[in-house]
């Protein structure tokens, strides 16, 4: 963990705030997760689909199904689904691809 995500995630629990920005959301919300911070975890979730675009859609998804955020999840799913021809020649696309073919099998499905 970056010395910045621990600080933050230690503002946060001492003061209930937290400089959540786009460099540091992906992180904390992986952080959040690990430590059991739900409400941490759900505002890095609101900051998060507030970012989300043809480019990282598929790595948002990858990282919600690693750590159970349904809802961010669902929301991202149905993004790329209507978006599909766009996702799919993103690099974040062919990453997914190596890393979980069940995740693209579930997108092409949705698809249907």
């Amino acid at each position: 963990m970056r010395f910045e995500v621990l600080m933050q995630m230690l503002t946060y629990l001492y003061t209930d705030e937290c400089q959540i920005t786009i460099e540091n959301v992906m992180e904390i919300f992986e952080q959040s997760d690990q430590f059991g911070i739900e409400r941490l975890k759900l505002m890095c979730e609101q900051a998060i689909l507030m970012n989300l675009d043809t480019d990282n859609a598929a790595g948002i998804l990858l990282a919600s199904d690693q750590h159970s955020a349904d809802r961010l999840r669902k929301r991202t799913l149905d993004f790329i689904v209507q978006n599909f021809d766009t996702v799919s020649k993103s690099t974040s696309f062919e990453q997914l691809l190596r890393s979980d073919v069940d995740l693209v099998v579930e997108i092409l499905k949705a698809r249907q």
